[in-house]
């Protein structure tokens, strides 16, 4: 059996200690994405991982709950799907409420047409999203009354300008 398959082993089994895990980053992209994936790979070695040139471990690295909310906005450009699906992502928007803020504009414009996109993400981008994303919100016909007026009130001209349209349009104030 070779050492490669042995880790893969006792990485499975649970068998491994972060200090084991930090010492085979490098080894093969097999090892890499093993590790990316582990619930029992710890953040410093999330962190590490997200800086590799494999896209399947910077991909699994998104995806593993142990990995920290900076790191997961750091890769969110290039997985949006695997970040807004991150399990924990509501609970790290709890514990900070402008963790979206850091994502770069566009990302959870991809999101916010999805059909798995949460009503709270809508709002969220209502109320505080970059203008490329209120644009994008302002596409959909299931707005509310509330959100629209969230958007007109918004400190981004093009998009107030619009919403103020639908407001108008549909005979309320805002």
């Amino acid at each position: 059996m070779s050492s490669e398959t042995t880790f893969l082993n006792k990485l499975t089994n649970g068998d491994l200690g972060a200090e084991d895990l930090a010492n085979h980053i490098g080894r093969s992209h097999a090892i890499d994405r093993a590790i990316a994936a582990s619930p029992s790979a710890n953040s410093d070695v999330l962190k590490t991982l997200a800086q590799s040139h494999d896209q399947k471990t910077r991909r699994n690295t998104v995806c593993n709950v142990g990995t920290p909310a900076e790191t997961l906005v750091s890769l969110a450009k290039e997985f949006p799907a695997e970040f807004f699906a991150q399990p924990l992502l509501s609970l790290m928007m709890l514990e900070d409420p402008l963790l979206l803020t850091r994502l770069n504009p566009g990302v959870l414009k991809s999101f916010l047409n999805d059909p798995e996109c949460p009503e709270s993400f809508v709002l969220w981008a209502c109320r505080h999203g970059h203008k490329t994303d209120q644009l994008e919100i302002l596409k959909r016909s299931d707005l509310s009354v509330d959100q629209l007026r969230y958007i007109a009130r918004g400190p981004h001209p093009r998009a107030a300008e619009r919403a103020i349209d639908r407001l108008i349009e549909i005979g309320e104030s805002w």
